[in-house]
């Protein structure tokens, strides 16, 4: 073969180098909420991105603020234990659920009865404040209790919101959920910590929160890369969240999304999460094949020490 022949392969793999996305996932570092805003953090790593094209951190987001060890002792789902042992495993956010109680009080409580997570029944909307906290927090049916024998209720969003200050990121999950923008958006205030939560609700939700502040970090759901320029006159909509099939599938969604200035969120979930337990990591590989930044996960612990 001529040199004629190698120069041309070389060119070609040059070509394919350069159209093909390149990802490098860097050991974790710890990120400073007290003095950098959820919104700059997300202007930081798009502008890292368009420095290299490429990710070089996977942020990782304790799902209900669940770890594998957590979950293994049977602390429940959002919970203070729950959040201190996600902070404790180095994530650099928790993902908790938000509802509203009869007496107008804001909670973290995933599901519409408080059956699952504690001693007690009913819905949260048919409960007071005082009558679910009453009851003790437990798992899989069995009341958890701390090294100290020590068992826990219930917390309000004000109480896990004072666990997270200046130590982790917050996403609120407010979807489906009857919640006063104004009421959570004072709370927020009250804490100090406006500057280091978004909100996950729907898009009319969403638009509230906005005219409440331009600075809360917006985060919505979307179907595919175009339907973020719906957002384009929200400037706090930086990061949106997808379903992980696409990724799943081989898409490189979140490429896609960083060339639109955009990040983008999705989940390692059940049967996905279930699969790193066991020790196969493919899921995990596929995310950061996509050129996404923020993964979701009940086992934040095993994916940041893959990472």
């Amino acid at each position: 073969m001529n040199s004629k022949f190698f120069s041309l392969i070389a060119a070609s793999v040059l070509a394919i180098q350069a159209c093909t996305p390149q990802y490098i996932v860097n050991p974790p570092k710890t990120l400073d909420p007290k003095n950098v805003t959820l919104l700059e953090l997300f202007d930081n790593i798009q502008d890292k991105w368009e420095d290299e094209q490429r990710v070089s951190r996977i942020y990782v987001v304790a799902h209900r603020g669940n770890t594998y060890d957590g979950q293994r002792i049977g602390i429940p789902d959002n919970s203070i234990p729950n959040i201190e042992r996600a902070i404790a495993a180095g994530v650099d956010m928790v993902e908790l659920d938000v509802r509203t109680t009869k007496d107008g009080e804001l909670i973290l409580m995933h599901n519409e009865t408080i059956d699952e997570t504690t001693t007690g029944s009913g819905a949260v909307a048919n409960l007071t404040l005082a009558q679910i906290q009453s009851y003790e927090m437990r798992k899989r049916g069995k009341v958890y209790r701390d090294e100290q024998g020590k068992t826990y209720r219930v917390p309000t969003l004000k109480e896990a919101l004072e666990c997270t200050k200046d130590r982790v990121y917050v996403n609120l999950d407010l979807a489906g959920k009857d919640i006063s923008a104004v009421k959570l958006f004072l709370i927020l205030q009250e804490v100090g910590v406006e500057d280091q939560v978004m909100v996950f609700a729907s898009s009319s939700m969403l638009a509230e929160y906005y005219k409440l502040s331009p600075f809360l970090a917006l985060h919505p759901y979307i179907n595919n890369v175009s339907d973020a320029d719906n957002y384009n006159q929200y400037a706090s909509a930086k990061l949106f969240q997808y379903g992980n099939k696409t990724y799943l599938d081989g898409s490189d969604f979140g490429y896609q999304m960083h060339m639109r200035k955009h990040l983008s969120y999705s989940n390692l979930l059940e049967g996905y999460d279930t699969q790193i337990i066991n020790g196969d990591y493919s899921p995990l590989e596929l995310f950061i094949a996509s050129g996404s930044d923020f993964v979701q996960t009940d086992c934040a612990e095993l994916v940041i020490d893959y990472l």
